[in-house]
């Protein structure tokens, strides 16, 4: 009687190993994105405990161009950086990303940082371009919608938009000089 023998293709060997490297990865750099360094939590006005956001706030922007600032100002105005916050709309996560901004952005799940940070930065980067790098109509844009924002030639006069602007570019300006906000 002969034994079986498994015979392994390369496209199989590949995606095995493939496999080990992606297991090794997550292993490796997820301690990074936990990173606990008390500078840059007091940078970006996140307590150290359970983990920073910085690594992930960084890689958004320097993926899409963006300030790091930026984006940590947005997400502290839109959930005070809670990853799990829901407002009464429907928006979810740390950057409150409304439904069809989650639709649009592909996000499978709002309440994991990473893929809510990421398309809450490459929103806003698409803000940015439409309003010809205006980073106040864009911020008023991810608040009241590019929509308003084009209809009114300005920020539109929404008082929660009227009050959203000046809280986010007041967090940007007090960030991008390295100011910690209590």
């Amino acid at each position: 009687m002969t034994k079986n023998k498994t015979l392994y293709t390369l496209p199989h060997l590949i995606m095995r190993r493939l496999i080990l490297i992606a297991t090794l990865a997550i292993i490796l750099v997820a301690p990074a994105i936990r990173d606990t360094d008390e500078g840059f939590a007091k940078r970006y006005d996140r307590p150290t405990m359970g983990g920073t956001y910085v690594q992930v706030i960084e890689a958004a922007a320097s993926t899409y161009n963006l300030p790091a600032s930026l984006i940590a100002a947005i997400i502290k105005v839109e959930s005070g950086f809670d990853p799990r916050a829901m407002s009464s709309r429907g928006a979810i996560g740390l950057m409150q990303l409304g439904f069809s901004t989650r639709k649009a952005m592909r996000v499978s799940n709002p309440f994991d940082p990473v893929q809510n940070i990421l398309a809450g930065a490459k929103y806003f980067r698409s803000l940015l371009d439409r309003f010809e790098g205006d980073v106040e109509m864009a911020v008023a844009a991810y608040n009241a919608g590019p929509e308003a924002v084009e209809r009114s030639g300005g920020v539109p006069p929404y008082s929660q938009t009227r009050q959203y602007v000046p809280k986010v570019m007041g967090y940007y300006t007090q960030y991008e000089s390295g100011v910690a906000i209590d």
